[in-house]
């Protein structure tokens, strides 16, 4: 299978990547994918970073072992084909139904990292388990099943080569099953960190990374304007418990971005698409080293005047004594309309 471009988008949550995944909806050449679908893969807790950190950077029968149990279990979490069963069982990442395939090439890919399996006496399999399964295997054993705290070990020592080549194709399988032949580019959402999307980046052959972020103020209102699907106002995973919590969160994300510079790597802002439109649109032609030319639908997904609504939000004089301390706190990051 002909490998793909990938363009990674990323931001810090309402910073407007979405804005952004419109831009390059109107690409020929790009399929982008829908601003909410976002593939977690490669970053979450036992994804496939940890799972190179485990079996390459840092390698221990114990951590490898459990490392490919733990991506195991996030595979199994991911799965899903909208199904009545495992929309009631599983987490609603439907990864089955928006990547064709996603499960058996799961598997392939970690039976392909594992020289050799055994079952055996093994307690580090169960340090995650909760009381109650502790008590039920406990019971078990006093009953006289003495292979109770036995479980599969799990031998993998792949070469750093053949890990990132074989997590190059795996990638690349799930992420291109439904995608045009015609097309040349792959628009994802949040497959890199934000932070320091550096590392990731060597699971891809060619892949560019853009993090988007954008004034604080702004950033707070807009997650206050959200509505959940319960009906509630206010997204807390951004806002926490109140502006404090916000300003404290908004310190400890940016203090972990990374000062790292790469060709492959663009740090830009909401506010300059839409103030700044034509500049910012040039700017994005030379990062990905397109012409102009292929811009072909142009203002049929990303009208910055429609946009614009979005920038400013804070002189509204909504939450005023809110802003006023966002402003104290980061006035370095507060950037437009000072």
């Amino acid at each position: 299978m002909k490998e793909k471009k990938y363009l990674d988008l990323s931001g810090f949550s309402f910073t407007g990547k979405s804005a952004y995944n419109n831009v390059f909806a109107e690409f020929s050449g790009f399929d982008a994918h829908a601003f909410d679908v976002e593939f977690d893969l490669v970053r979450t807790k036992d994804g496939i970073l940890d799972l190179h950190t485990a079996l390459i950077e840092n390698w221990s029968p114990v951590r490898s072992s459990e490392a490919i149990r733990a991506f195991g279990s996030v595979i199994d979490a991911y799965r899903g084909d909208g199904s009545f069963i495992q929309r009631l069982t599983k987490i609603g990442r439907r990864y089955d139904q928006r990547f064709p395939g996603f499960f058996d090439e799961s598997n392939a890919y970690v039976n392909d990292l594992i020289d050799a399996s055994w079952v055996g006496e093994w307690p580090f399999a169960f340090e995650r388990f909760g009381r109650v399964e502790v008590s039920f295997r406990k019971i078990l054993f006093s009953l006289g099943l003495k292979r109770a705290f036995e479980a599969k070990v799990f031998l993998s020592a792949p070469s750093e080569e053949y890990f990132i080549s074989r997590t190059k194709a795996y990638l690349n399988a799930i992420l291109t099953a439904e995608v045009p032949s015609d097309c040349n580019t792959v628009v994802m959402n949040n497959v890199l960190e934000p932070f320091n999307p550096l590392p990731s980046m060597r699971f891809f052959s060619n892949i560019k990374s853009i993090v988007i972020d954008r004034d604080p103020r702004d950033i707070y209102l807009a997650a206050w304007d959200y509505t959940n699907k319960d009906g509630s106002k206010g997204w807390r995973a951004t806002l926490g418990n109140d502006v404090e919590d916000f300003v404290q969160r908004f310190k400890a994300y940016r203090k972990h971005v990374s000062e790292d510079t790469n060709p492959d790597l663009l740090r830009v802002s909401f506010e300059d698409l839409v103030i700044n439109y034509e500049d910012t649109l040039q700017k994005l032609y030379a990062f990905l080293n397109v012409d102009a030319s292929i811009h072909e639908q142009k203002g049929r997904c990303f009208v910055p005047e429609v946009s614009s609504r979005g920038v400013g939000l804070w002189k509204k004089n909504e939450r005023k004594e809110d802003i006023v301390y966002i402003y104290e706190q980061l006035h370095d990051y507060c950037k437009y309309f000072d």
